[in-house]
């Protein structure tokens, strides 16, 4: 989860008091911890609890000194320890036969070490920890870098980055010397005098896994904003990659990983514009992906038969969430500009509107907002969360009016419940070119890769996503592509307890939690809730269940037998009467403008000329003028005139273009 400590890492004692609540008085809490040994073991590397942090590990620092090896030893045998840090420099201390040993917890699991700070001048533990496969860290000449990293095959531990290239976020200051007859595994190397020189790497003692880092001097993050992903992510990437191998199960981790294709503003005609239902559904068929529509709720009693069939034929191809109301532009603005009062009727107004929806065609839709133009401010995150949506999904997942947090935590995950305790995900735009890296990074951290577009896109061609599905599909083979409301159900987080229960982080109000396991397991569940609105009732498969409250948290216990699923729903206190809401809209500025933009996105786009007025308002922005236009009635009456000159005089080039056929079908010149 992103945002403040308190949320990204549950401390120990509050576990302990709400389990003590739950359970009998014998239960027990299970830590899992990395240990960080250190000659003088501090806060000096952030890099390392950025990553600890994101998986939920805590770091122990125990000091190492020529008195201690043998508290060291017992520290590292305890059954919590997941990994272990250490500096180059205290291994020197230490026998190693004995270190080795005490790695090898039982049931012959092995404990990885990872060496860090390794430098020139500390070759002699290089050589000996690696069994000689290190021969040296030789300085570079010029002190720096350059370009990337090129990260190594080792897929058990570069998983989805396997062969991806990372900008240089760090400095390593050597690099390794490997003996040519070693088994090292370079993990991330630089290139130099083109040849490629491992920097982090690794080897397996027999078959004790150890790692290797040189020593590094870390960006100020001069080639990223500080809400860069991929900078973030580059900085720490040794860290990130050795904590998630070391922690496995243990690590905070998605259950799956899914992806999702989301088209802006269509009703259901065939075609809209440029887009074709039909021509897609062949694209998803061979490209293996999914299309969410998000439906503007004015159109809800206008869908086409014909189209209403395909997407209840292929609801695993097809799907529909919820963009807005009247799509009135930023109709969920800050509060000055649209009030709170205004803000809430149109979400009710939405709902009812797709319950109509749903009811004249048969299909299902997800309760998931996709906000037109931008996200909406905190309160109005709240609203959706009483009124029973299960997630909101942007292009930024910070409200309105809300300042970007400067944990670099926050940004390694691409959802959210901080903002008024209501899930809300990041997307990119299919519209412009994505680095592969940003994919490969939001796939190794387990986030949903979410995608966008509009019907213009497939000006090109239907296949213009395609190639994106590809890239997704090959980064990340396993990859499942969903519905919006498949994947806010399943936005949560689990990590396995030494007790061979699990916890479970739950994001939304609306979750379905798997056992694939082939035994009954026991689920601990936490959620974010600060009780606004109040919860009305918590249910888990239709029968209501009870559940402990600690300040700002509920917690619960689900037991879920081998091969099943249990559907956990909180439903929060609302005044929402659907008989109540009148979904038909008598104003004409919004028939008006919705027709304006049925002749832009459909109509224009069948004509040659009509697609160079298309172009002509995106390329120069025109639709950001049209907004401020459209707030006053002369404005949406010079679009509606402009909108009916421009047909008027296609239609009469085209009849003298046809005239002109008739009177010389040879084409001869007179």
């Amino acid at each position: 989860m992103k945002g403040s400590l308190r949320l990204e890492i549950y401390k120990l004692s509050f576990v302990c008091s709400v389990l003590a609540t739950l359970l009998s008085a014998s239960s027990m809490c299970y830590g899992q911890k990395l240990v960080l040994l250190g000659r003088d073991p501090g806060p000096r590397h952030p890099q390392l609890q950025i990553a600890a942090r994101f998986y939920g590990l805590e770091i122990q620092p125990v000091q190492v000194s020529s008195r201690s090896a043998a508290q060291v030893l017992d520290q590292i045998k305890k059954r919590d320890v997941l990994g272990v840090v250490a500096t180059a420099d205290s291994l020197s201390m230490l026998s190693k036969k004995s270190f080795l040993s005490a790695l090898r917890h039982e049931q012959s699991r092995n404990i990885p070490l990872l060496i860090i700070e390794t430098k020139q001048e500390t070759g002699g533990v290089l050589k000996e920890w690696s069994g000689g496969a290190l021969t040296g860290c030789t300085v570079f000449a010029d002190g720096a870098n350059r370009g990337f990293y090129q990260v190594g095959s080792d897929r058990e531990v570069t998983q989805q980055l396997s062969n991806e290239t990372l900008p240089v976020m760090w400095r390593a200051n050597c690099g390794f010397q490997i003996d040519a007859h070693s088994n090292l595994v370079p993990l991330l190397s630089v290139s130099r005098a083109d040849s490629l020189v491992p920097v982090f790497a690794r080897i397996d003692r027999n078959p004790q896994p150890v790692f290797f880092l040189a020593d590094q001097t870390v960006s100020t993050g001069s080639n990223g904003t500080p809400s860069d992903v991929v900078s973030i992510f580059s900085a720490a990437a040794p860290f990130l990659m050795f904590v998630r191998y070391a922690a496995g199960d243990f690590a905070w981790h998605s259950p799956q990983s899914v992806a999702n294709f989301t088209i802006d503003d269509p009703w259901l005609t065939e075609p809209y514009g440029y887009l074709s239902y039909r021509a897609l559904l062949g694209e998803m068929d061979k490209h293996n992906f999914h299309t969410t529509i998000a439906f503007i709720p004015w159109n809800f009693n206008r869908s086409e038969s014909e189209v209403a069939a395909l997407f209840r034929d292929h609801s695993d191809r097809f799907s529909i969430a919820i963009h807005g109301n009247n799509h009135d532009h930023k109709e969920f603005d800050e509060y000055k500009s649209v009030p709170l009062i205004d803000q809430v009727a149109d979400i009710k107004q939405a709902v009812a509107r797709m319950e109509k929806f749903s009811a004249l065609t048969r299909i299902s839709y997800d309760r998931v907002m996709v906000f037109p133009h931008s996200i909406a401010p905190q309160e109005t995150l709240a609203q959706l969360k009483k009124y029973g949506f299960q997630a909101t999904v942007n292009s930024d997942d910070v409200p309105m009016g809300m300042s970007h947090p400067t944990d670099p935590n926050f940004y390694l995950r691409s959802y959210s419940a901080d903002f008024a305790g209501f899930p809300s995900l990041e997307r990119f735009s299919a519209e412009v070119p994505l680095p592969r890296i940003v994919i490969a990074i939001n796939a190794f951290l387990g986030n949903p890769l979410m995608f966008y577009g509009h019907a213009a896109m497939f000006e090109q061609g239907i296949e213009t996503f395609s190639a994106m599905a590809d890239t997704v599909n090959s980064i990340a083979p396993g990859t499942e592509w969903r519905r919006l409301g498949y994947i806010a159900k399943h936005l949560y987080l689990i990590r396995s307890r030494a007790d061979g229960a699990l916890d479970v982080k739950m994001f939304g109000s609306n979750l379905v939690l798997d056992n694939p396991s082939n035994s009954e397991r026991v689920y601990w569940v936490r959620k974010a809730d600060n009780a606004q609105p109040p919860i009305k009732l918590l249910d888990i498969d239709g029968e209501s269940q009870s559940f402990e409250r600690a300040g700002d948290e509920i917690a619960f216990r689900v037991a879920i037998p081998a091969h099943s699923s249990k559907h956990i729903q909180i439903q929060y206190v609302n005044d929402l009467e659907l008989a109540d809401i009148a979904t038909a809209d008598p104003a004409v500025r919004l028939t008006l403008l919705r027709k304006a933009s049925d002749l832009r996105d459909i109509v224009l786009p069948k004509h040659r000329w009509g697609r160079w007025v298309t172009n002509f308002y995106y390329r120069h922005q025109m639709d950001s003028l049209e907004t401020d236009v459209e707030s006053r009635w002369f404005g949406v009456a010079f679009i509606a005139g402009l909108a009916i000159l421009f047909v008027s005089l296609g239609k009469r080039l085209l009849k003298l273009r046809t005239s002109r056929s008739v009177a010389n079908p040879a084409g001869v010149s007179k």
